[in-house]
């Protein structure tokens, strides 16, 4: 007989990984504008994969809420506007979550349209697929 039993393992999120400038170039942040008070300013969602200069691939339940996302490319260090290489943010046009998508997070895959393409830099490049 098989064993059925299913081990859960809880994985936390709050950890940190160093890495050098320009080490990943195709990691790009997903944000959202939020509201505090009366600014509006930019914040973490998500992160995503550049695939093509105007194209992203990120995880569908990140973006399955109708917001208006943005994508940034180049960051370095969020705790600094000071960065070596200037990083550029793009609008997403167009979010495709796969037409499998569900609840159980089953095909949990998105593709980001963006409004323009980045452009490539030492510090933003499409990924090696």
């Amino acid at each position: 007989s098989i064993n059925k039993q299913t081990t859960f393992i809880e994985v936390s999120r709050s950890f940190s990984i160093f890495c050098s400038k320009g080490e990943f170039p195709w990691t790009l942040m997903v944000l959202i504008n939020q509201q505090v008070v009366e600014i509006s300013k930019q914040v973490y969602l998500c992160a995503a994969s550049l695939i093509a200069p105007n194209l992203a691939l990120t995880a569908a339940h990140c973006v399955k809420q109708k917001e208006q996302y943005f994508v940034r490319a180049g960051e370095w260090d969020t705790n600094t506007d000071k960065e070596r290489f200037q990083t550029q943010t793009r609008e997403v046009a167009q979010v495709i979550i796969h037409e499998k998508y569900n609840q159980l997070h089953h095909n949990n895959i998105a593709l980001l349209k963006l409004d323009k393409p980045f452009e490539a830099d030492e510090n933003i490049q499409t990924i090696c697929l």
